[in-house]
């Protein structure tokens, strides 16, 4: 097979991360309460924290551009720098001082990443799947002729995030390429349940690493 051909979204992963998502997010629906409960409560009393509760960012999945959804961790002035900068949020986001005191918890344990099950819920993602890249640096990967990601839908999660505490600093970078390569790869030649068994693998693994809370930085 062409390894420049699209990989469809088969059915079975479709409905399967659909059922999941819906799952998560009324499981995680007291948490949700308590997230947004919070948030109103710190901008009460620290107006540098005030601001959208959730903020839309351009990212790329399966090579379609669309808004990507996450809990608001920016301080509103960091939240319009990067707006008019047409930055990302996460080169900002990996200064802790950057970031609101409702958004260090909400970083910590990967929490700001909840209102992306609606972009699962919609179509625009996967569960599992190279993460979604901001359109600099997915334009500078295709023209590095690195194309994978604009073959496959993008994930909540995907096995490159989890090179994040198993590899040094300087080789998550590359650690993660490769995951994202073989997972690509798998997804080719996987029959839909082996595909199944081995997404809800990396769920797994995505549960222990939120619940280390690690996530500051990521």
């Amino acid at each position: 097979m062409d390894s420049s051909t699209t990989i469809a979204y088969n059915p079975l992963k479709m409905a399967t991360d659909k059922l999941i998502a819906l799952c998560i997010l009324m499981l995680f629906s007291p948490v949700i309460g308590l997230i947004l409960a919070g948030m109103f409560l710190v901008s009460v009393f620290r107006p540098q924290d005030r601001g959208p509760v959730i903020y839309r960012e351009p990212r790329y999945s399966q090579g379609r551009r669309f808004y990507i959804l996450k809990f608001r961790v920016l301080k509103k002035e960091m939240l319009q720098q990067v707006q008019s900068e047409k930055e990302h949020s996460r080169t900002y986001e990996k200064d802790i001082t950057n970031l609101t005191l409702a958004g260090r918890y909400l970083k910590k344990w990967y929490l700001d990443e909840l209102p992306q099950l609606i972009s699962v819920l919609r179509g625009d993602m996967s569960l599992v799947g190279p993460r979604p890249w901001p359109e600099t640096n997915y334009k500078n990967q295709l023209a590095r002729g690195v194309i994978y990601r604009k073959l496959i839908m993008a994930g909540w999660t995907g096995p490159g995030q989890l090179c994040k505490g198993r590899v040094p600093e300087d080789e998550i970078t590359q650690c993660s390429k490769e995951a994202d390569m073989e997972y690509v790869a798998r997804c080719r030649t996987s029959s839909p349940f082996s595909l199944l068994a081995y997404d809800l693998k990396l769920l797994l693994k995505t549960v222990h690493t939120m619940l280390e809370g690690k996530g500051i930085f990521d």
